[in-house]
């Protein structure tokens, strides 16, 4: 499976939409979740929430729609990935946020990815394929480069 494949496992459980679906070799949750958690909180253009159930959400300021962003550990089905749900928004205008959204997110991830100053046998995560980044963003609209 690639990054640009979804299976529609946890949000879908919930009648979301998949976005995007990022898998991992490997993934230390809380540490990711709290990283991703002020990424969420520090961004201008959304609002950064964590749910009960440890998931995050961004939504817009306006209410127009959100994503909810699961982070999947080794054991779960399917094993560790990133997954991210569209929570509502199906207009043009809230898709074209939210792909910008995913883009920036992949560029923090591919910066903690890419940081020589992190032993590998320390990262937060690591990819299932060295290439899953790159393939993500090739399933996204609105590339932003």
């Amino acid at each position: 499976r690639t990054g640009a494949e979804v299976e529609v496992v946890g949000g879908g459980d919930r009648g979301l939409d998949p976005v995007m679906y990022l898998p991992l070799k490997s993934v230390k949750v809380g540490a990711l979740r709290m990283f991703l958690s002020i990424w969420t909180m520090a961004r201008e253009d959304w609002k950064g929430s964590q749910g009960d159930d440890g998931t995050l959400v961004a939504a817009t300021p306006d209410g127009a729609g959100g994503a909810l962003i699961e982070i999947k550990d080794e054991n779960q089905e399917g094993g560790a990935a990133i997954v991210v749900w569209r929570v509502e928004g199906g207009t043009l205008a809230y898709r074209l946020k939210e792909s910008l959204l995913m883009h920036a997110l992949l560029d923090e991830l591919e910066s903690i990815i890419k940081d020589d100053g992190i032993d590998k046998s320390n990262a937060i995560f690591q990819l299932r394929e060295d290439n899953g980044i790159d393939e993500v963003r090739k399933s996204l609209p609105a590339r932003p480069h």
